[in-house]
């Protein structure tokens, strides 16, 4: 499942605003575990891997996080998953010749609605390198997609990937080595605080 909180952008820097966004991720990670897994969070033990990725020691529940700034979401699953949240923002073509292979800006040009298109790539990107584990390190070249039957499709055939559009501006996607959510529920922010 999906989880997700969207929330009013305030008057925080930027900065703080990260930092509201990590600790909200966190929030509901914790509120989650206990209300649908009956797991209370001093009962975990949290470990990383080589890379940072967090994971449960003790729990067989697999997680990703993800925020932006007014929204936070996570997601669990039985095997290996990740998730990446943005907010739209306007076409930037040397982000799209950072983060595509040949074959994604091809795709993209031939497109219409290319900012959605490039956020959406670059969501995808984002949870598949989190999905396998090595985050950044993988590298955006290497996490590939193809557009085929109207959405970015991985190469890699080991891989599932989904995305959504939650709210109107912001776009989701996950990644894993198995089913992967149908769809995203929304959580009111009174429950954290």
């Amino acid at each position: 499942m999906l989880y997700a909180v969207n929330y009013p952008l305030g008057s925080l820097s930027k900065k703080e605003e990260a930092r509201y966004g990590h600790e909200l991720a966190w929030r509901l990670l914790y509120y989650v575990m206990e209300q649908k897994y009956g797991r209370k969070w001093s009962s975990l033990t949290l470990v990383r891997n080589s890379h940072g990725k967090p994971r449960f020691s003790n729990c067989p529940v697999q997680f990703s996080l993800s925020h932006c700034a007014g929204f936070v979401c996570c997601t669990f699953s039985e095997w290996e998953i990740g998730i990446d949240a943005e907010r739209l923002r306007p076409y930037d073509p040397k982000l799209a010749r950072r983060i595509c292979a040949p074959a994604e800006l091809k795709a993209l040009e031939a497109l219409p609605e290319r900012a959605k298109n490039l956020m959406t790539l670059w969501t995808l990107k984002e949870s598949l390198m989190k999905a396998v584990g090595e985050g950044f390190h993988y590298g955006f070249q290497n996490a590939e997609f193809l557009w085929e039957h109207e959405s970015f499709q991985p190469v890699r055939e080991d891989i599932c990937a989904v995305s959504f559009s939650p709210v109107s501006d912001i776009l989701v996607s996950a990644c894993g080595f198995g089913p992967l959510p149908k769809k995203v529920e929304l959580l009111d922010l009174d429950l954290f605080f």
